[in-house]
């Protein structure tokens, strides 16, 4: 009777998404990591779509953050919001280093807090996993540290494992991209038995040697038969960090479908690496492992 004495919920809300980065070489689609690199996004309720501090690329309703709030509004069974939206963006895009993954993530909260709804985890994954359509970095975008994942039907399947803190995470992000379509399209559509045990024999090592911090056996365990090799031809300079790699044993994948690289170590390596002579230039990321996933607060 009284609707109209109701107070809209006009509160502002900041939610934080870690960076992440897929794969870790043989765990293709199904390994990933996070890190202490963080994309913060401010939103409020608003009359319309507004952006603020955002790519004039993406100020637009295909922004992933909005397109993600109108599936969970949908899937909620809410009137859609609007919202204004400010990016405070550290994670670099399109890098393979989960970008996409944070935007949708935030979609997927921003809609649950704005219509006072509540999901539990699970839903959150669900429904973020659904729109990217995988979850090898939404999950640990979420819930932090390493993950496996896969999708059972409707829902995500996902393992949680500790990583040594000690353990250095060294991004090599280079000043170009690589466009997700084109690295799925050297893939070979089939591999041999040979090529499979090879990169999952490894594969499933790898949350036991991260959680013992070590190095030595990780440097066997992230090489991979299933999509790297077709890869690294597309990434320029990709040749020198594999001579360093194999040099000193330092552990060495690419992040996501690239362009970045990723590396890790017991120890700092950017000074060696800002040694290397390179046709492009690199910026190098010394992270830790991000524990805590996801979070967001009322500002």
């Amino acid at each position: 009777m009284f609707d109209f004495l109701k107070k809209k919920n006009n509160n502002t809300y900041e939610i934080i998404v870690p960076a992440t980065s897929a794969n870790l070489g043989p765990g293709f689609d199904s390994l990933g990591i996070s890190f202490e690199l963080f994309n913060y996004f401010t939103i409020k309720r608003s009359n319309k779509y507004e952006f603020i501090n955002v790519n004039s690329a993406y100020q637009n309703e295909d922004n992933l953050v909005i397109v993600a709030s109108k599936e969970t509004f949908k899937y909620l069974k809410k009137k859609e919001i609007p919202f204004s939206l400010e990016i405070k963006e550290n994670v670099p895009v399109s890098r393979g280093l989960g970008s996409s993954a944070t935007c949708i993530i935030a979609g997927v909260i921003t809609a649950m807090l704005l219509s006072d709804a509540k999901l539990d985890d699970e839903e959150i994954v669900n429904i973020a996993s659904m729109v990217e359509g995988h979850p090898d970095n939404i999950v640990p975008a979420y819930y932090g540290s390493l993950t496996s994942a896969f999708i059972n039907g409707d829902e995500v399947i996902h393992t949680e494992y500790n990583v040594d803190s000690e353990v250095v995470f060294t991004l090599l992000v280079p000043p170009f991209s690589l466009d997700t379509k084109t690295a799925r399209g050297v893939l070979p559509k089939e591999v041999s038995m040979k090529d499979a045990i090879y990169s999952l024999s490894r594969a499933i090592a790898i949350p036991k040697a991260l959680e013992e911090g070590d190095i030595n056996k990780l440097y066997y365990l992230f090489s991979d038969h299933l999509h790297e090799p077709y890869r690294y031809p597309l990434i320029k300079d990709s040749e020198v960090f594999i001579d360093f790699s194999k040099k000193n044993k330092i552990p060495l994948s690419i992040s996501g479908s690239g362009s970045t690289l990723l590396m890790a170590s017991s120890a700092s390596i950017k000074p060696k690496l800002e040694k290397l002579e390179t046709k492009e230039e690199w910026n190098f990321y010394e992270l830790k492992v991000c524990k805590k996933g996801t979070s967001w607060r009322q500002i």
